[in-house]
């Protein structure tokens, strides 16, 4: 009896071990009822190096899914001005499940005026011309099945309404852009109306952010 107790208590705890060590990150499927916020980089430039620590929060639930380096309940760093974090990250790397954003206006696109498009837009919101090569290099070989793409822009305010950041230092300037796109074909067609961009202006300590939410 001792040895079929002792059998059963060692099962438990070895099945206790296998589900709170799996890892949180590890998958980057969405669940039902939600999107995923693919590959947002967050690029911070401080005016002076600084240590700081940058959690995110889910105001409508989420979770983090994929992340680099690895977040575990945020972030802790030093940062350079030029951005190098940890002196070996460019960007802080992360993916997110969190409910379906809705937003309307944007652009469509042929696939073949993509990379174009981007480089104009991107520019008009504010990032630079490293931040805009890396949205390029990442994306444009994925945007490959369709001939044209619905491009909505969902910005910093509405951004904030689903994942948070939350930070030790307090920026003097944020963007986060994340990028709703969904394939289309010529048969898809639909008109939709041209949002405006807001202007932003980079001064003293800032962040910025990019994300996609691909649907196909």
């Amino acid at each position: 009896m001792f040895k079929k107790i002792m059998l059963f208590v060692l099962l438990l705890i070895s099945g206790f071990q296998c589900t709170t060590n799996k890892d949180p990150f590890s998958s980057n499927i969405a669940e039902p009822d939600t999107v995923i916020d693919r590959k947002p980089n967050i690029y911070i430039y401080p005016p002076s190096a600084c240590d700081m620590t940058l959690a995110l929060s889910f105001p409508k639930g989420g979770r983090v899914t994929v992340s680099d380096p690895p977040y575990i309940n945020g972030w802790s760093f030093h940062v350079e001005p030029s951005g190098l974090i940890d002196n070996q990250y460019r960007y802080l790397y992360y993916e997110s499940a969190i409910p379906a954003i809705t937003q309307p206006d944007g652009w469509i696109v042929k696939r073949s005026s993509l990379n174009d498009f981007f480089v104009q837009n991107m520019q008009a919101y504010g990032f630079n011309s490293t931040e805009i090569k890396d949205f390029l290099d990442y994306w444009i070989p994925l945007l490959n099945d369709h001939s044209y793409y619905k491009i909505c822009p969902v910005y910093t305010d509405l951004i904030e309404q689903y994942v948070k950041f939350e930070l030790s230092v307090i920026p003097n300037s944020v963007l986060r852009v994340v990028y709703l796109i969904e394939g289309l074909n010529e048969n898809e067609l639909v008109k939709i109306q041209e949002p405006v961009i807001p202007l932003f202006t980079r001064s003293g300590f800032t962040i910025v952010e990019w994300g996609v939410i691909y649907s196909d």
